[in-house]
């Protein structure tokens, strides 16, 4: 009786201990019978929870006399850690109590790898039975460290609370469900986009709502891009958004560049339409429609227009801002009388593009000019500016285009020059959109949001950089 109530004092605090108990019991005749039932399944593990009782039972006897207090403290507490207790940090050890104690641990560890054999045999010993001795295991190993070496146990005890803190602080967003950039970029500028109010997704798929502070974003960009573009010359005009499917047709490469993007009306007021309407993807062929109408000579060049308008283009991936089905943007178009104007003014453009991006925004870009592959469906030339995001990818967020005279002679767009003679004009395109917002949100958010914004507010009209 005294070996078992020795064993249940080491292994007390988890199901190890009865266990073990029962095994010792379990050897002797007059209660075998009395456990043979509950536990037949689990009579392989008895020699070896013996042999491990044992061995802590002769180990402990001693230990237990001298240091009542490191024994007491192996009972589990709750919201104990696994570090050593107090009581053992200042506690002088012998040679004796640290071999009593190492002989605890390692036969909590034959305890352990017995339960966890048995249970792989299929006997009666479930997961919360193994992790009970484990735990048990791990106070016994600790409370052995901190008797052989006390300085050593105490810096690790101490490490773990640090640990142990670092883990119960919360993580900063996470108050207003904000996933870390670290973790997951793609949905943490998702859950940015979410909490501060700036968009919605919309009932059709691929569409957002801008909500009233992302909308202020997109004003505080008209603002500025249109004071901008005034003081080079340009006026701002409307064409219509439906655009006759023939007019798409007429540039070869620009309607096989746009096929797979349109969005195409075939039927209005219950009836089925005689051509085909394309919903605007862009406006270089209505525009070119309509220049051919109102330039008849050189005085009426250079004709200089933006428009501040919505487009459609049928993606396949959407993400807020950065690309949708239908989105805001803003499109000049410009006609010349020589190739070197309309290259003047495509480079004046993206110019004016990246001082925005860079001096207002605070978005470093780098300026160049796309490669053939890449270029603007019935462009010469297309230049571009391209951010580098949080999440190492390039973010096209601004082009412009040198059209020479692909869609005036399409659209036989021409004027009598100086001398008389008939001329197609030259033309330039560019644009930026509301995907300048996206950029500018994974540019400066962080982990609890929006960091810096280009407005005080969704009634405000002043840039706060």
């Amino acid at each position: 009786m005294a070996f078992s109530r020795s064993i249940g004092r080491a292994l007390r605090g988890g199901v190890a201990s009865r266990r073990a108990s029962v095994a010792v019991r379990a050897t002797t005749a007059s209660t075998r019978h009395h456990h043979q039932h509950r536990h037949h399944a689990a009579l392989p593990l008895f020699p070896r929870l013996a042999r491990g009782a044992a061995n802590a039972a002769s180990a402990l006897p001693s230990f237990s006399a001298r240091h009542p207090r490191v024994l007491a403290s192996l009972a589990p507490s709750r919201g104990a850690s696994h570090a050593p207790r107090a009581a053992t940090a200042g506690t002088a050890a012998s040679a004796d109590d640290v071999a009593a104690a190492t002989a605890a641990a390692a036969a909590q560890g034959d305890v352990v790898r017995a339960l966890k054999q048995s249970k792989k045999d299929g006997a009666d010993v479930s997961k919360a039975d193994v992790d009970a001795a484990v735990a048990k295991l791990k106070e016994l190993k600790a409370t052995a460290e901190a008797l052989a070496d006390p300085e050593a146990a105490a810096k690790a005890a101490a490490k773990a609370a640090a640990a142990d803190a670092a883990k119960a602080k919360p993580k900063a967003g996470a108050e207003v469900g904000v996933t870390p950039k670290s973790e997951d970029f793609s949905r943490w500028y998702l859950d940015v986009i979410r909490e501060c109010e700036l968009a919605d997704y919309g009932p059709a798929r691929g569409t957002m709502v801008i909500r009233p502070y992302g909308y202020a974003l997109w004003e505080g960009i008209q603002r500025w891009m249109d004071a901008k573009f005034k003081t080079t010359g340009v006026e701002n005009a409307y064409f219509p958004q439906l655009i006759p499917y023939s007019f798409i047709t007429k540039e070869a490469s620009h309607v096989e560049g746009f096929s797979p993007e349109l969005a195409v009306v075939t039927q209005g007021g219950g009836k089925t339409l005689e051509e085909p309407l394309v919903v605007r993807p862009t406006s270089e062929t209505i525009v070119n429609h309509m220049f051919s109408q109102w330039i008849q000579s050189y005085r009426d060049l250079p004709l200089l227009m933006n428009q501040w308008a919505n487009v459609h283009r049928w993606e396949m991936r959407t993400r807020p801002f950065i690309r949708t089905l239908e989105f805001l943007w803003q499109e000049g178009h410009t006609a010349h009388a020589t190739a070197e104007e309309a290259e003047e003014r495509a480079v004046q453009m993206i110019d004016v593009y990246r001082e925005f991006a860079e001096d207002v925004a605070a978005m470093p870009v780098i300026v160049g000019r796309k490669s053939r592959v890449e270029t603007f469906a019935g462009a010469n030339n297309t230049y571009t500016i391209e951010a580098m995001m949080g999440d190492k990818r390039a973010l096209q967020a601004g082009t412009s285009h040198n059209l020479g005279q692909n869609f005036a002679k399409a659209f036989d767009t021409t004027f009598l020059d100086e001398n008389g003679k008939t001329q197609h004009v030259h033309q330039s395109s560019w644009g930026v959109s509301t995907r300048l917002i996206g950029g500018i949100i994974m540019t400066h958010g962080d982990d609890v949001g929006l960091r810096r914004v280009l407005y005080t507010g969704p009634h405000t009209t002043a840039f706060a950089w």
